[in-house]
């Protein structure tokens, strides 16, 4: 039989692997919405029980101080340039969306500790599993090998979103990147499970943002001068963000595309219609959090119904072009210098990872990524270093 502690992680597990469906509509995006709250409602009854520590929730205003600024800027934008109340429909949702994400994230580490993170990965691990059991019952063992060659060989880009799972998969670099700073040895199983499922899902910019994101970790956790090789890498994911917005905004993606052989999937004809919703000056003042989302219902059959992937415009388009700096500024450089915790190294890693899968995907309105991250951000920004045995039955 198993003992509460076993019954409840299984359970917390299962929950968490269920809200990995939302993103394919089989449950309803207010469920993960609900989740976040229930984990807050634990958090608070065994806080008065005295069943678990609280004291690391000081930390969490480093998390929650730029959504505060966001939405005091993105109010100020849309009340001086009168965008209206849809803006401000969408502003709320996408506050509902960041606080969410960070009240689940937060609450999963204060109740479990570094446990919660492991928790994470085994709900992800269940229900992508899932998906892989579901294809090779339908297409066979032989029907996997031959996805993975013409996948990797790019003789066919159509079979690359047979297995994968969008923000899922993107949510396994994560874990790949943690369980690497955390330690190969101790977590080799977990590191060659995250990188398996990796390659089912091939997401083509994860390969780059996973390569730097290790090279930065080690570059990081070797020199002595680690708070300027942070501040070099802040300036290199700041520098290549404005490089891409200018290449999205001179349509040069085509010719590259072209002239190697790119399958953009799409993306060109997209970014072509956002690159006339910026200007690269210092002047750019921003358009406010959630106007992407109002763009997309007004442009819905300009495309089609596909989302714009691409995170950087998204963030510059909203935040103007002081913002966008300092976001950079405090989640890289300032937060690195703050956090608590001895693998505090991998915090650029993990940011160069998302900045760089920014470029062509979502992964900055991906529930469960954000979950994730901000799970890992407080763990490593509030310095927990236990695992804690905790039990809601």
């Amino acid at each position: 039989m198993f003992n509460k502690t076993t019954t409840s992680n299984i359970i917390c597990v299962l929950c968490l692997a269920l809200s990995y469906e939302i993103y394919f509509g089989t449950v309803s995006y207010y469920y993960a919405v609900a989740l976040s709250l229930l984990f807050a409602l634990l958090t608070y009854f065994a806080s008065r029980k005295n069943i678990i520590d609280i004291s690391p929730i000081t930390h969490i205003w480093y998390l929650v101080f730029p959504i505060v600024v966001g939405l005091l800027y993105s109010c100020f934008l849309f009340i001086a340039h009168d965008n209206g109340n849809l803006a401000f429909d969408k502003l709320f949702s996408r506050m509902l969306f960041y606080s969410a994400t960070l009240l689940q994230g937060v609450c999963l580490v204060i109740l479990y500790g570094l446990k919660a993170i492991d928790l994470l990965f085994d709900a992800a691990v269940v229900f992508y599993s899932i998906r892989v059991i579901e294809y090779l019952v339908n297409n066979g063992i032989l029907s996997l090998f031959n996805y993975l060659y013409i996948s990797f060989s790019g003789t066919d880009m159509s079979e690359t979103s047979i297995l994968e799972a969008h923000e899922v998969t993107f949510v396994f670099g994560l874990f790949f990147i943690f369980y690497i700073a955390k330690g190969f040895s101790r977590n080799k199983y977990a590191i060659l499970i995250a990188f398996i499922f990796i390659l089912f899902g091939y997401k083509r910019i994860m390969i780059p943002g996973l390569i730097i994101a290790v090279i930065s970790f080690f570059l990081v956790h070797k020199v002595r001068l680690k708070r300027f090789i942070v501040a070099l890498l802040t300036m290199f994911c700041y520098a290549g963000s404005l490089v891409w917005l200018l290449l999205v905004k001179n349509n040069d993606l085509s010719n590259l595309g072209a002239q190697y052989n790119i399958n953009f999937m799409g993306r060109v004809s997209l970014n072509s219609l956002i690159s006339k919703e910026y200007e690269i000056v210092p002047s750019y003042m921003g358009k406010g959090l959630g106007y992407l989302d109002v763009w997309s219902y007004i442009h819905a059959v300009d495309t089609d119904n596909i989302a714009l992937h691409n995170d950087t415009a998204l963030m510059y388009i909203e935040l103007g072009f002081f913002l966008f700096a300092v976001y950079f500024i405090y989640y890289l450089y300032l937060l690195y210098s703050k956090a608590k915790s001895n693998m505090k190294d991998i915090w650029p890693g993990l940011f160069c990872y998302t900045i760089i899968c920014w470029a062509t995907d979502n992964v900055q309105v991906y529930f469960n990524y954000q979950v994730v991250l901000m799970s890992m951000l407080f763990v490593i920004v509030s310095g927990i270093k236990r695992e804690n045995n905790f039990t809601f039955i």
